[in-house]
């Protein structure tokens, strides 16, 4: 990075670029992903976090970030509800609000911040990367984290790869889409950036001219390309325009007079102890207990053996989406060796798939970690049967079954919930998620968090039997939230709640676990 600032500053007009990555959840120090904050609900902690990460980005002049999302996450099968921050709109705006004045370091961009890049306009949480589908009532709710980034004084947006059947029906994608981007601009009064997502270079023109400033990943020099086609094709008018926006915010962060880290000496560090604390408090507090029959916490004698089982116990990247690019050079824990290394100064010996007259069985379920697309197919949001039969195992043999739910995005449990002595979920928890799971299992600390999404008692709560993944198929509204199993009556009240501004109950519908559920305590 600094030889690259370095050769900015030796080219003609010396102008310094900003760098910017998906690291939506930490630079060097992982904390837990958006949807597992929005179980904690610790906006002052958010805060934290947000600040820890433009801390870190500081040291190596690293002055920009994709990130925080904006989204409200309504639709069960989006992928990319992992990242977002649970359906509760209001939850959201709180938490995108603290994050953004993390990362900058105040009310406002200034020569100590990183640039956040607030996403995924205008609101993908309400359909997924093809399609969004509200309306002009239900538009109104997933605009409020929006309000609350600009309010926070965001002022760099990114548009997604999605349309909008109410904003442009029928249109290309938000970045390409000169009426959703003038919607922005003219209905929400926003004056600042907009980048792109990752863009191929064919796409630089059409994007330009729908009012984007900064063409996220186009490489210039692609094959058919040039930047003389570009200047041909863009009015200079909307070139000066762009070019204007981007300059007064990089004097902003004062770049013109220091583009540089200091990784040797500068002021903040990297992964201190500190910053690990913050990460294990965000972990603890957004761990969920939906249920428990007192097997938990664990009151186990020396000599004890418990078994710890299932494919997320030894998987490293459980914990973390697929721009943590950090969390494994700092020793981060997968589930088993945190529980290893808490079980040991108790002399409870613990054992891996199989063990001798076990007193517990630790059952660490769900998705690998993924990006775009989920791991398992997109359809089936619920344990495949190598996972599912582990937990019938252990059942079936008279052994007390604590699960440990790695939850992405909502699951269907209902076939195996009942099974289980104590479920835990865990989301993507970030770099201390073993630690922090192994410290609940012993009782070091009480539960915290709550649901930030109903889960579904059924398929047929989100897709017609057989259905893909298309409007035509969907019982859910993908717009509304807190509609799993609810009545067209619900339906509508909830809709004419939210047009008239009113606060939204969450208990609407019929799930198997409702929103915002989790034990407060061990019962």
């Amino acid at each position: 990075m600094h030889n690259s600032l370095l050769a900015a500053a030796g080219t003609r007009l010396g102008i310094p670029f900003i760098s910017a990555g998906d690291t939506i959840h930490g630079y060097q120090t992982t904390y837990p992903t958006q949807s597992a904050l929005a179980a904690a609900r610790n906006y002052p902690l958010d805060y934290q976090l947000g600040d820890m990460q433009r801390r870190e980005q500081l040291e190596v002049g690293t002055r920009g970030v994709l990130g925080p999302l904006a989204e409200v996450g309504t639709k069960v099968l989006y992928p990319r509800i992992q990242e977002g921050n649970g359906e509760n709109a209001d939850v959201a705006a709180a938490q995108v609000r603290a994050l953004v004045a993390g990362l900058q370091g105040g009310p406002e961009l200034n020569p100590r911040s990183v640039l956040a890049t607030v996403k995924h306009w205008p609101g993908e949480g309400a359909g997924g990367e093809a399609l969004i589908t509200y309306d002009a009532v239900t538009i109104k709710y997933h605009m409020i984290p929006f309000r609350a980034a600009m309010e926070a004084g965001a002022v760099n947006i990114m548009p997604g790869y999605a349309g909008s059947s109410f904003l442009d029906p029928g249109g290309p994608g938000a970045g390409d889409s000169a009426r959703i981007l003038a919607y922005l601009r003219q209905n929400l009064n926003y004056t600042g950036l907009i980048t792109t997502d990752w863009l191929p270079s064919g796409s630089w023109v059409g994007a330009a001219n729908a009012g984007s400033d900064v063409m996220g990943g186009a490489d210039p020099g692609a094959p058919g390309f040039s930047l003389t086609t570009f200047t041909t094709n863009v009015p200079a008018t909307r070139i000066d325009d762009a070019t204007r926006r981007i300059l007064r915010l990089k004097f902003q962060l004062g770049l013109f007079e220091n583009p540089y880290g200091d990784p040797v000496n500068g002021p903040y560090r990297f992964h201190t102890p500190i910053y690990t604390a913050l990460a294990n408090q965000a972990s603890r507090e957004s761990m969920t207990l939906l249920k428990n029959d007192a097997t938990l916490p664990l009151h186990l004698n020396p000599g004890d053996n418990i078994v710890v089982a299932g494919p997320r116990a030894t998987d490293p990247n459980a914990c973390c989406i697929w721009t943590s690019f950090f969390h494994q050079e700092y020793g981060s824990k997968t589930i088993l060796d945190a529980i290893r290394t808490r079980a040991a100064p108790a002399g409870i010996n613990v054992y891996q798939d199989t063990a001798p007259s076990p007193r517990v069985a630790i059952v660490a379920v769900g998705e690998p970690s993924y990006t775009h697309a989920t791991s398992w197919v997109k359809e089936q949001p619920y344990l495949p049967p190598d996972q599912l039969s582990l937990i019938h195992n252990f059942h079936n043999q008279g052994i007390p079954v604590v699960v440990l739910l790695i939850l992405p995005r909502p699951y269907v449990i209902t076939d195996w919930h009942t099974l289980a002595n104590s479920i835990v979920v865990t989301y993507r928890g970030g770099e201390e998620m073993g630690p922090a799971t192994a410290s609940l299992l012993f009782g070091d600390y009480t539960p915290h968090g709550r649901l930030p999404w109903q889960l579904p008692r059924s398929l047929d709560q989100i897709l017609r039997p057989g259905g893909t993944d298309t409007p035509a198929d969907m019982v859910e509204q993908w717009d509304l939230p807190y509609d799993l199993g609810a009545t067209d009556a619900q339906r509508a009240n909830i809709r004419t709640t939210i047009d008239t501004n009113q606060p939204l109950p969450t208990t609407s519908g019929n799930p198997l676990y409702p929103y915002s559920a989790g034990l407060q305590n061990w019962h």
